[in-house]
């Protein structure tokens, strides 16, 4: 299936090289294109060919619009109780510091005071 001569021009018109962005309603649509192309068995190669474009480009669209950020999660069961044990209060701090060594034992104006003097 040859991909719709509207996309191939849009496509045309809209190449300017690295650096220049495609309008992201034409970049959907030629992915929506490939997916479809790719669920019916055919090739990158042959799909990026027949669009008129870059393989590699075309393989970066679609491998990031498999991307995906938060997608909704649904909780099933019944909640647990969960009880920690009381951690004890202390009023002293304890710095770990990038090079490896500890200081404990101080409070916060003493260990303002030991920042200060590392820097």
């Amino acid at each position: 299936m040859s991909p719709p001569p509207e996309l191939v021009a849009a496509l045309a018109i809209n190449r300017r090289g690295p650096g220049h962005a495609i309008p992201r309603p034409l970049k959907t649509a030629v992915i929506d294109f490939a997916v479809a192309r790719r669920a019916a068995g055919e090739k990158i190669r042959m799909i990026a060919r027949a669009l008129g474009m870059p393989t590699s480009t075309l393989q970066a669209w679609l491998s990031a619009s498999r991307k995906r950020g938060l997608v909704p999660v649904e909780v099933v069961g019944e909640p647990v109780a969960v009880t920690l044990p009381a951690a004890p209060v202390s009023r002293s701090l304890r710095l770990e510091c990038p090079g490896g060594y500890v200081v404990q034992g101080l409070d916060v104006d003493q260990v303002v005071a030991v920042l200060r003097g590392l820097s």
